[in-house]
């Protein structure tokens, strides 16, 4: 059996679609664009979480920063030094509390979140005697 050749297997129309061809048709036009505009909402959507996740994450370590360094500026100083070190580095609207066990001094700190829950954490540390 011989091999056939190229222009034995049928038409040589670049229109044909059992030669794969790679000419685009009217069907074809604006495809491009289409999907473009249903890919980009998710795109938007997946950049978003993103984003937000970081917002929240900074919000978070922020105030568990703040609680330490309450705690830290506790042992040494007074439960007033201790509130104003922690809402300096809580930010805006943090509701700082300090209480003292006796030897043990701990900090809570509530921020609020951009959003979802607002944020809480604490620390605790041993006074100098």
């Amino acid at each position: 059996m011989t091999r056939a050749k190229a222009t034995d297997r049928g038409s040589t129309d670049r229109g044909s679609t059992d030669r794969g061809s790679t000419d685009c048709g009217w069907a074809d036009r604006g495809s491009a664009t289409v999907e473009f505009a249903v890919a980009l909402p998710a795109v938007a959507l997946v950049l978003g979480l993103i984003l937000g996740s970081a917002t929240w994450g900074v919000g978070a370590i922020r105030t568990q920063h703040a609680a330490n360094e309450g705690a830290r500026v506790a042992i040494v100083g007074t439960p007033a030094d201790a509130r104003g070190a922690a809402e300096r580095v809580a930010g805006a609207g943090a509701a700082v509390t300090v209480t003292r066990d006796g030897v043990w001094i701990s900090v809570t700190v509530d921020a609020p979140a951009p959003w979802g829950p607002a944020f809480h954490a604490g620390a605790v540390a041993r006074a100098q005697e």
